[in-house]
């Protein structure tokens, strides 16, 4: 038969992150003049180098950054916040390096639903009907032991994600870009495009 053969495969992460029972927590540990950095040039989605725990267990060496296009935005242009979302790459520094498999995690502030529950029941429903969809939770965030909130993790679709539903990240992943920001308001020249991970 020609066409496309799913072979998934299981990961630990799976479990270790994505355990719908629980509320995981991580702490992310990096310097302070680092951290006030980062949260003062957020739009520049640099990364700085961070030791993540996740309920424990914990991975040295990795990058983190400021994540997002209309969020990211509302909270820059916000005083009284710094509430980014977050987007950590396990092998950004070491290379192969993952969380239980896990290769890339996105952390969102769900800054614009009050439930906290929107993303989460839209994913359920989209794996309800058999779509292959990142794998989803919720985590209490600390920075230098200091509380963060709680936020909404998923599987940031790039390898480890196609592998786990595919059995191989071999190939072409397209992520669509776009210059509009802040509620669709135009930035830049307007144009649109895409670029592979």
């Amino acid at each position: 038969t020609k066409g496309f053969l799913s072979t998934a495969t299981h990961f630990d992460y799976e479990g270790t992150l994505f355990d719908s029972a629980q509320v995981v927590s991580i702490n992310i540990q990096v310097e302070e003049s680092d951290w006030e950095n980062l949260l003062a040039n957020a739009t520049d989605k640099e990364y700085i180098p961070a030791d993540i725990t996740i309920n424990g267990k914990t991975i040295t060496q990795v990058g983190i950054r400021a994540k997002g296009n209309t969020s990211l935005t509302q909270v820059a242009s916000d005083d009284t916040t710094d509430r980014y979302s977050f987007k950590i790459e396990f092998d950004h520094y070491i290379r192969d390096q993952t969380f239980d498999g896990l290769d890339k995690l996105a952390l969102n502030n769900v800054i614009s639903d009050a439930t906290y529950m929107k993303e989460y029941l839209s994913y359920q429903m989209l794996e309800s009907i058999g779509v292959n969809v990142p794998k989803y939770g919720f985590a209490d965030i600390k920075v230098n032991g200091n509380a963060w909130g709680l936020y909404f993790t998923v599987e940031v679709l790039e390898e480890s994600f196609l592998q786990r539903n595919y059995g191989s990240d071999y190939g072409k992943l397209y992520k669509p870009e776009s210059d509009q920001a802040a509620g669709g308001r135009p930035q830049g020249d307007g144009q649109q495009g895409g670029e592979p991970f």
